[in-house]
Parts: structure tokens; C-alpha cells; sequence
């Protein structure tokens, strides 16, 4: 339990870690939904706006990938990894989310 809130204990750690160590920059794009509320088309919209001249839309990699796959968890896939990634080397067209809206866990 973190400020009242029950969280699994494998995932306070990159919560913890994400909180401490994130610095966003301004060209990052944070899109932060409760659970069940249409988190997987708010991340394939936000991956299409965001690199629509990019790809051309018989080629967007929304047609062989996930929506998960393409805008990766903040919390859950780049803080399991490292407790503290460079972030400074990851391509400004990376999207993070946050799909659980925690409280603070510090």
C-alpha cells in the first residue's frame, strides 16, 4: 500500500523510480487514462497524429503492431527495464503513457 492506494509490489518499484527520475522534455508527449476508459484508441490516435508525415498510411506500423507496442507503458516498460534509462537517446517521436492514474507513490 502507497498513500493509501494498493499497487502489486512489482510494479511500486518503476513506479517509484519513474517518479523520481522522469524529467519530461517539451516535445514529449505524456497521455495519462484511467484503466478501461479507451486507453488503446487514445494511443493509436496519439502515435497517428503524431507521426502522420511520417509514414504513409498504407504503411503505419499501426497495421502490424499494437497500439501498446507503439507507445510503450512510462511506468511498466521503460522503468522495469533500468531504474534510471537515458532517456536522452530515445527518438523525439516516442510516446510515453501512464494508463493508471496512481497517486504520487513517494
Amino acid at each position: 500500500m502507497a498513500k493509501g492506494f494498493w499497487l502489486l509490489q512489482l510494479l511500486f518499484r518503476p513506479m517509484l523510480s519513474a517518479h523520481n527520475n522522469f524529467r519530461a522534455k517539451p516535445t514529449d508527449v505524456i497521455l495519462s487514462t484511467m484503466p478501461k476508459s479507451g486507453t488503446t484508441w487514445l494511443k493509436a490516435l496519439t502515435f497517428s497524429i503524431s507521426n502522420r508525415n511520417v509514414f504513409p498510411i498504407d504503411q503505419t506500423p499501426l497495421l502490424t503492431s499494437t497500439p501498446h507496442m507503439l507507445v510503450p507503458f512510462l511506468e511498466f516498460n521503460v522503468y522495469c527495464e533500468q531504474e534510471d534509462p537515458d532517456l536522452e537517446n530515445i527518438p523525439p517521436s516516442e510516446n510515453f503513457r501512464n494508463s493508471h492514474a496512481f497517486p504520487n507513490p513517494s
